[in-house]
Parts: C-alpha cells; sequence; structure tokens
C-alpha cells in the first residue's frame, strides 16, 4: 500500500484527469485513469492522501473525494458534508482525522462519526483561519501546522489546543506572512522556504531561523517560485520549482540541476516530489512524470 500512494500521489499534475500506476517490467507502466466519469467530483485535483486505513482522499476544485478501489464518496458543501468546495491541501494527524485546507478556511474530517467540522479556534494573536490554505503538515510530536496564503503560519497543538501564529521569526526581522514549503524531517527539524531567495531550517518551532545560505552568497532561488521541500539521503535537500529540480548539498552549500528542460526546450514546472528508494526520485511535473536515478544519473521520462 506504501508504494502504491508513493505511485498514485506522484501524478497529480494540475488540470489533466488522476491515474493510477502499476509497474510491469523495467521500462514498463501501465495506467488506469480516474476522472468525472467514475465518479470524481472534478478533474483538477491539488491535493492527494492515503490515510491509515487505506482509503485514498483526492481534494480537487470542486469537492473532496474518497476512494475505497472502487467508488467514490464526495463531501461538498451541496451536502452539508463540506464547508467548502476548493480543496487546496489534505493531512492526516496521529489521531486518524483529515485535515483539509480549503481556498477559505481549515476543516477537520472525524472518521469515527464520519463528519466535518469548521476549525474556527481563534490564535493567540486574535486572528482565525478563514483564508486561503496552502499548506498542512505535522510534526513529530503531533503537531499541526498550517501555511496560509496571507496570514503566515499557524502551530496547533492538540494537547492544549492552543494555536499560535507565526508572521515572523522570534526576533521579528524575517516576515512569515507569505511562506511557501514547510517540511519537518524524521529529526523533527523544520526547513522552510519563505520566498526571499534563500532557504532556513528550524529547530526550535520558528523562533529561530537559520539560513543554508549565507546572506552574501550568489547562489539562491531568489528568481524562482519553490513549489516542493524534499530532504533526501546523503545531506541533501531537494528542491522542486517553476523552473525544474534542484539538488542543494548541505554539506558544502552548492546546488545542483537536475531537471531544467523537457525535450522540446520547455521549463519543467514541479508539482509534487517522493523517494521510491534511495537512489530514485520520483517527479510528478506539468509535463508529465519522471523518474530519476541519483546513483546514475538515467532519467525515464513518462508522458
Amino acid at each position: 500500500m506504501q508504494r502504491l500512494r508513493i505511485l498514485v500521489i506522484l501524478i497529480l499534475l494540475s488540470l489533466m484527469p488522476l491515474y493510477s500506476l502499476a509497474v510491469l517490467n523495467e521500462g514498463q507502466y501501465a495506467f488506469r485513469s480516474l476522472d468525472i466519469n467514475n465518479g470524481l467530483s472534478q478533474n483538477t485535483v491539488h491535493a492527494i492522501l492515503q490515510d491509515k486505513q487505506g482509503f485514498m482522499w483526492f481534494g480537487t476544485k470542486d469537492g473532496l473525494d474518497r476512494y475505497d478501489g472502487i467508488s467514490f464518496r464526495t463531501f461538498m458543501k451541496e451536502s452539508g458534508t463540506l464547508g467548502n468546495n476548493f480543496i487546496t491541501s489534505l493531512y492526516e494527524d496521529n489521531l486518524g482525522q483529515i485535515w483539509i485546507g480549503t481556498d477559505v478556511g481549515l476543516y477537520v474530517y472525524c472518521p469515527q462519526m464520519e463528519k466535518v467540522r469548521h476549525f474556527t479556534l481563534i490564535s493567540n494573536s486574535n486572528i482565525d483561519i478563514d483564508c486561503t490554505v496552502n499548506l498542512i503538515t505535522g510534526d513529530q510530536k503531533g503537531g499541526i501546522w498550517v501555511v496560509t496564503q496571507t496570514r503566515g503560519i499557524f502551530y496547533y497543538n492538540p494537547q492544549d489546543s492552543q494555536l499560535v501564529n507565526y508572521q515572523s521569526d522570534g526576533s521579528g526581522t524575517l516576515n512569515l506572512k507569505t511562506s511557501g514549503q514547510l517540511y519537518f524531517d524524521s529529526d523533527d527539524v523544520c526547513w522552510l522556504d519563505i520566498r526571499d531567495g534563500n532557504l532556513y531550517y528550524s529547530k526550535d518551532k520558528l523562533k529561530t531561523l537559520t539560513p543554508i545560505f549565507p546572506e552574501d552568497s550568489k547562489v539562491s532561488f531568489r528568481d524562482e517560485y519553490i513549489y516542493k521541500l524534499l530532504p533526501g539521503p546523503y545531506n541533501c535537500m531537494y528542491v522542486g520549482t517553476v523552473f525544474g529540480l534542484k539538488e542543494v548539498n548541505l554539506t558544502n552549500k552548492t546546488i545542483r540541476t537536475l531537471l531544467s528542460k523537457d525535450e522540446l526546450g520547455g521549463d519543467i514546472y514541479i508539482r509534487e516530489l517522493a523517494f521510491y528508494s534511495d537512489d530514485e526520485l520520483w517527479i510528478g511535473t506539468e509535463s508529465g512524470l519522471y523518474i530519476y536515478n541519483l546513483h546514475t544519473g538515467k532519467i525515464i521520462h513518462l508522458q
């Protein structure tokens, strides 16, 4: 089931039908399309998740769908099961609850009750999450982190039901209101893009942000929109942007471009990244699926 989850998530292409994939022999792949004709509520899929029970969840531009391998169950505003239909992000917490980001706020699905509730908690700075949610993730201690489009980053602690809003770092010098990607690795280190051309990490819940590159460094992502961050083996960070895929060596602070142009010379717009193994990186893009072998440099492009 874990392999199936990775394979399906990587086919997350905007404005395209959803596909499931089976690997036959080396270099041979079979696809099966899932779209509105099969019960998907809308063909534009923004988020995909497989929960602990094995259900696949698809967040679309017009509804949230749960797939059991045979049929879909759709959650929509019109049926009273969801507060808004434009789904932007999905995350499952330690209790098996599905956190649902939309373009006007945050919702939580309880599997025991099979009901969706609106998350209306007010933060420590008297701000709620009623704006576009760009990303939802969690740390190793069960905390929920929500990156919004205009109101910075929110941290929810389920143990004390407190919501904290971060619009700057602890020193107040770094602006977090327009943060991009946020990722917690297995050591509970937070990696963050705040769209200023650098990358940062934090070990103390964003009180202190340490830049990867020196401020006077010419190596940066200043002119690139970062769409995905993924820590990888050998102390490297993989960065998907609108102009391709780059590998950041965290030891010597250098950047190596792995993918930039397709066969026609067009920019490769990265949508999703996941490791199939330590050496095999799967890359979902707007020009197809790429499989990159980090050991050999071999690239397979599936369209």
